[in-house]
């Protein structure tokens, strides 16, 4: 008898034990599916939102050269930073940007019109100081680079740039904290990318003035991919 009373109980304790794990994985299930649905509506979302940026950017480097197109003036430098403040804005589309592209975003945004003393990375502010024709060429080129960034949010990976990342584009990839690797997606690049982060080169305090926090900084966290 007793031992039919103890059989009966450990049965009761599988079926109890049993039902707890259905329950528990049907749980798990429906919440992954409501994550993947949010993901879905995220991509979707995010490929108006940025399609929307997109055409708001200059263009390239190499089509600018190509097109003999003139340096941008520091009233359509001011235009751009208004339409690009406004576009964040809109409908909630900063929300939409991933912290790797929202630190270049809000970073090279502050570079086009900034003062020179706080123009990222540091190396090149002596260059914007001499002339408005600097600061376009170099804010040009890092609107490439959240160009490239925002196709890498979007998974669609190819060649980023027109040329490749020189020591100047990866001092301003380090100052926004992403690493060269995350847009760049080569195994050359990645390989650099370890190498700068064994030496510290990654750090971003070293490409930004210390005295003069940017918000693009406070905005993100420590490059650790």
């Amino acid at each position: 008898m007793i031992a039919a009373n103890a059989a009966n109980d450990w049965a009761q304790v599988g079926v109890t034990a049993l039902l707890g794990l259905v329950t528990a994985y049907i749980g798990l299930s429906i919440r992954q599916k409501r994550r993947q649905e949010i993901a879905v509506n995220v991509a979707d979302n995010r490929l108006v939102a940025y399609g929307a940026l997109w055409s708001k950017i200059p263009l390239s480097p190499e089509l600018r050269d190509l097109t003999r197109a003139p340096p941008l003036t520091p009233t359509e430098l001011r235009s751009l930073f208004d339409q690009l403040t406004s576009w964040y804005y809109d409908d909630g589309h900063g929300m939409l940007l991933s912290v790797d592209t929202r630190s270049i975003y809000l970073t090279v945004k502050t570079n086009l019109i900034c003062k020179p003393d706080r123009f990222v990375p540091v190396s090149l502010t002596a260059d914007v100081r001499r002339g408005d024709d600097a600061r376009s060429e170099h804010v040009i080129r890092q609107l490439s680079l959240l160009r490239s960034a925002m196709r890498a949010d979007l998974e669609v990976y190819g060649k980023p740039w027109g040329k490749p990342l020189d020591d100047v584009d990866r001092e301003f990839l380090y100052a926004c904290q992403v690493a060269s690797w995350r847009v760049q997606r080569t195994l050359a690049e990645r390989r650099r990318w370890l190498v700068d982060k064994l030496r510290r080169r990654t750090r971003p305090e070293l490409y930004r003035r210390r005295d003069l926090p940017d918000e693009g900084a406070q905005a993100t966290q420590p490059v650790t991919q």
